[in-house]
């Protein structure tokens, strides 16, 4: 344009020679728009960060999208050696997805990735990395939350490996919140580095992959000083061993820890090792979600998820340090799953529920006798209902009479349900057959879940309640991310199942008890506390104080879910929630002991709903103690740089002679390490404020006497003292507002008064106008209404409020609100049922006893009860089909539900988190116009008819018929070629399709 410019004014100059004037003034103009013209397209193309600028329009390069090209889209193939791969420039797009695949063209390549910067939504915008050119190779991490950014970093910056010579990385944003994304490096057969830009951190060579470090320096990616921080001070550097040598009372591999305050170590982990490779035994470690035991001095790890397969059992010595795979000699065992939990009783482990590869959960309870590996598949029943409360007992005389079993049987004909099906009233064994022919490797496992999951839907659509002794649904119940504690009840020994989540009744809010020696279910009838259900928590045992408590977890919030800070304890014999003094954060996917009258809470996911999280990080690394005596919590310092990935959620914590074991977890990827604390000791401090006020991993009590500080040993407390006057200061004020029932509001240590319809601190503040009253002040008298105090309720004995109301009030589905006898469904809220109460002689209705369900003998319309006659059941609305019983897309969109693509399933939006907690929903939609719904047969690749279409979903490619005409098929596949989407093995019949007709990263020319 330049050019042409210059000939119209030369040219210009020697025709209008007439006109000069005319001439100089259209040139300036002329001049003057030409060079808008050329700021505008510098600008243009300045702001098109992957396009082209044409005629003042971005023109976007493939793999990009947006008005300046600034968001990433759709698939690019990378062959250079190193690159730089981002979402683009600013914050990320929401509802997006982009692919990119690195091809080094050669086979066993090593191809490095480094995290510069990364930062997206906790738990909902991913990145995946896979080993090779498609998502059906091994999968090596799932990255989420804030990892890098700005002047924020996680001590040990991940890095990624791929070996195959291929990776692809996958990164799905869902349709609500964004933030800046990330930018990642990568190198072909490229060095470890800490550094940005530098490989070996600038303190080594690097060749063939492997850093060869300078002198003075350590560690895989030359990033660790052989002595680190010339040992604080607190040693002296051991060059030739290559190692700090700390002086008495200082440990680690800086020196930097004191003995006596307790200090932390990575188990077989040498920091300044310049091994690329993982320890082996690391390796078979890496998983999440799964259960530890301790036996004597070993312990067993049991399950749990992994990205790749992992030994279903491993063992772990102590003393001699070293892990092994432990195979089961059974012919029948459990199949794999995670979110289960297991207790050990005479030396056998007992594992139950969880949730199995195929998204079904269990309520399967295993025993796995340890001396010689069999597993059994426990047969179990339920406990007939008693005259005591809870539904544990057995009646009098052990059967019910026969004209009860006549009417039962005649009201389940009336129902259309066989006699077997209503709850096993009588103590009959359930499933014993079904469920070891379903657990049976390779005989039907799937068809007879589904046979025996729609025989429970028809039970359930069936009938009014639960089970007609159990004050809830029938235990034992299909759960995953649940507790479970053995305690000593009486004489029994009892496993209790705390909360957990259903995909049938939701988010649980019921305790299961399991009899150990007699084998038998039954759903307990709680008191004290209104208390929800939650996922992910915690609970411990604590002998000495004979309760249990139970710490955090993910609640349902309305339409989403929330993490929560609270502390409940929960006592056994009197079946009785107490609320505590709540965390200073919320966490789940936490761990927790008990170490001498302290629980240890280390780790957990702390992210709640991005709206309101305050920054809080995905993985946490926090060490908190709670004090059991003083019901204070108190943050204890967290693990140093030990060199190693710390933090993490889903890992497990065991207790081995008094020193804490953190094992496993994720962090974006799955952690095969294992941390260890010692704690420290009392005897350091030598005043009562130091002694009270230090929490060196155990509790601290001052001996008056003598003047000394020892640990806690549940002795005399005449002559101690236990707690400190200085404690966290808690906004009681807050916490009584928050309680909604008389309850709540006098069950917890918070001071609260119930004021008759408000829970307030300390003492009611509202009056009630009572009459009138003269006031004068010598010069003018008027009447005003006299106030009269409001009377506080101070105990649970007190609450006059209708208990049953409250605890229907808890219930947040519709199928766990009528899966107790009392309560109904109406208006999307859980009501006490019309015409579903019953006599007193059947149902206290206190503030210490909440209703039992009546035998089902006197359920009948017609029964009798007390010389009257009992109305009829008030006839209800059936609960709508729960998302778990929706299998299309189509239907699971028609509620408040969400469809995951890739995993064919549809979950409540409340238990996204719940369902997915690694990541495992590739893309979801709650819009019926994104559904594709599958025919019996179908794979979701087949339903895209055209290539781009095809090329959107991460799963597919294209197979062009060579016709030029576009015409082709979508198939499930990566770069090489189609791939059995079941096996993930390349499929390379070239009656499929041909490498010349196959397209991964680009469609074919029309």
């Amino acid at each position: 344009m330049a050019a042409d410019l210059q000939k119209f004014l030369f040219k210009s100059k020697f025709l209008r020679k007439s006109e000069p004037l005319r001439t100089i003034a259209l040139v300036l103009v002329l001049l003057g728009c030409s060079l808008v013209c050329v700021e505008g397209q510098e600008e243009c193309n300045e702001l098109c960060k992957h396009g082209k600028c044409v005629d003042e329009q971005c023109i976007c390069d493939p793999g990009w999208k947006g008005p300046q090209c600034q968001w990433c889209e759709g698939r690019v193939r990378l062959m250079s050696n190193s690159s730089v791969i981002t979402d683009g420039s600013g914050n990320y797009s929401t509802d997006t997805q982009c692919t990119w695949l690195i091809d080094s063209g050669q086979v066993n390549t090593s191809i490095r990735l480094h995290l510069d910067h990364f930062a997206t939504e906790c738990s909902w915008d991913h990145l995946y990395v896979f080993d090779g050119d498609s998502i059906y190779d091994p999968l090596l991490a799932v990255f989420s939350g804030m990892v890098v950014q700005d002047n924020y970093h996680v001590p040990h910056i991940p890095e990624v490996v791929a070996r195959s010579g291929s990776a692809l990385l996958y990164f799905y944003s869902d349709a609500a919140y964004n933030l800046t994304g990330f930018k990642i490096s990568y190198r072909i057969n490229g060095c470890p580095r800490t550094v940005e830009g530098e490989e070996c951190s600038g303190h080594g060579v690097c060749l063939d992959g492997i850093c060869t470090c300078n002198a003075g320096w350590g560690g895989p990616a030359c990033s660790v000083r052989v002595c680190p921080e010339g040992c604080s001070g607190n040693g002296q550097c051991n060059p030739e061993e290559h190692r700090c040598q700390c002086h008495s009372g200082y440990t680690g591999a800086d020196c930097s820890q004191v003995v006596e305050a307790g200090w932390w170590e990575v188990v077989g982990h040498d920091i300044t090792s310049q091994l690329t490779h993982s320890n082996p035994a690391s390796t078979l470690l890496e998983r999440s979600s799964h259960t530890t035991v301790l036996i004597d001095d070993t312990v067993w790890v049991i399950g749990g998820y992994s990205f790749t397969e992992r030994p279903f059992i491993l063992k772990y010595d102590i003393y001699g340090d070293n892990w092994i795979a432990v195979y089961s000699t059974s012919i029948k065992k459990p199949v794999r799953r995670y979110g289960h939990t297991t207790v050990v009783y005479n030396g056998s482990i007992y594992m139950y529920g969880g949730m199995k590869a195929d998204g079904n959960i269990t309520r399967e309870l295993w025993c796995l006798d340890t001396q010689t590996l069999k597993w059994s598949l426990v047969p179990s029943k339920r406990a007939a209902r008693g005259g005591g409360r809870g539904g544990g007992g057995r009646s009098g005389n052990g059967r019910r009479s026969r004209q009860g079993r006549k009417e039962r049987n005649r009201r389940n004909n009336r129902n259309g349900k066989n006699k077997d099906d209503e709850g096993n009233v009588n103590g009959r064994e359930w499933g014993e057959e079904e469920e070891e022919q379903e657990n049976e490797e390779g005989k039907g496992n799937k068809e007879n879940e589904e046979e025996e999951e729609e025989k429970e839907g028809h039970q359930r659509k069936n009938r009014s309640g639960g089970c007609s002794h159990a004050p809830g649904p029938c235990a034992p119940i299909r759960c995953v991310g649940h507790a479970s504690v053995v305690v000593q009840k009486g004489k029994k020994n009892i496993m209790l199942v705390i909360f957990g989540h259903s995909s049938v009744y939701g988010y649980l809010n019921t305790v299961q008890e399991y009899d150990l020696d007699e084998r038998t279910w039954s759903t307990v009838e709680t008191r004290g506390a209104i208390v929800k259900g939650v996922y992910g928590h915690t609970a411990v045992w604590d002998p000495a104080t004979a309760l249990v408590y139970v710490h955090g977890g993910l609640l349902s919030h309305d339409s989403t879910s929330q993490v929560i800070a609270t502390l409940m304890t929960y006592e056994p014999v009197k079946q009785k929630w107490k609320l505590q003094s709540p965390a200073p954060v919320p966490r789940f996917l936490h761990s927790a002991v008990l170490v001498e009258g302290l629980m240890l809470v280390f780790g957990g996911n702390t992210h709640n709903d991005t709206a309101y999280s305050y920054g809080a990080k995905c993985y946490s690394a926090d060490f908190l103690a709670y004090d059991i005596i003083c019901n204070s919590w108190h943050t204890l310092r967290q693990p140093p740089n030990l060199y190693l990935d710390v933090a993490r959620y889903g890992h497990t914590a065991s207790l081995h002679d008094s020193k804490m074991y953190i094992i496993g977890g994720f962090n974006g990827k799955m952690l095969g390490s294992v941390l260890r604390y010692h704690p420290g000791e009392c005897k350091q401090f030598t005043s009562s404020e130091e002694c009270l006020n230090a929490f060196p991993g155990r509790k601290c009590v001052w001996i008056r006497i003598l003047q000394l500080c020892e640990s806690n040993k549940n002795n005399d407390k005449n002559a101690y003292d236990v707690c400190s006057n200085v404690t966290p200061a808690l906004n009681f004020t807050e916490l009584c507002s928050k309680q909604q029932s008389c309850l709540s509001c006098m069950s917890n240590t918070y001071g609260c008064t119930w004021c008759g319809s408000a829970c307030t601190h300390n003492k009611c503040v509202e009056y009630k106008p009572e009459g009138v009253m003269s006031l004068s002040n010598g010069l003018v008298n008027k009447e005003v209404p006299r106030p009269t105090k409001v009377v506080g309720v101070g105990s649970g004995d007190g609450c006059e409020e209708d208990s049953l109301r409250s605890h229907c009030k808890s219930l947040k589905t519709c199928q766990l609100c009528r899966a107790h006898q009392h309560c109904d469904w109406q208006e999307q809220m859980c009501v006490v049922a019309r015409n579903r109460t019953t006599s007193s002689e059947h149902l206290e209705v206190s503030g210490d006893n909440i209703p039992s369900t009546p035998p089902i003998d006197q359920q009948d319309h017609h029964s009798s009860i007390n010389g009257g006659t009992r109305n009829a059941l008030h006839p209800h609305k059936p609960c709508e089909a729960t998302c778990a019983e929706r299998l299309t897309c189509s239907k699971c969109t028609e509620s408040t539900c969400m469809w995951c693509f890739n995993q064919q399933r549809c979950v409540n939006n409340n238990s996204y988190l719940v369902s997915f907690p690694y990541g495992q929903c590739r893309e979801w939609t709650t819009e019926a116009k994104k559904c594709m719904d599958l025919k019996q047969g179908d794979r979701r690749c087949a339903l895209h008819k055209t290539c781009k279409e095809c090329q959107a979903d991460v799963a597919c490619g294209w197979c062009d018929d060579g016709s030029g005409t576009g015409i082709g098929r979508c198939m499930e596949g990566g770069q090489r070629g189609p791939v059995n989407p079941v096996t993930g093995v390349l499929n390379r019949n070239t009656d499929n399709c041909s490498a010349s007709n196959w397209f991964f990263t680009e469609c074919p020319c029309k």
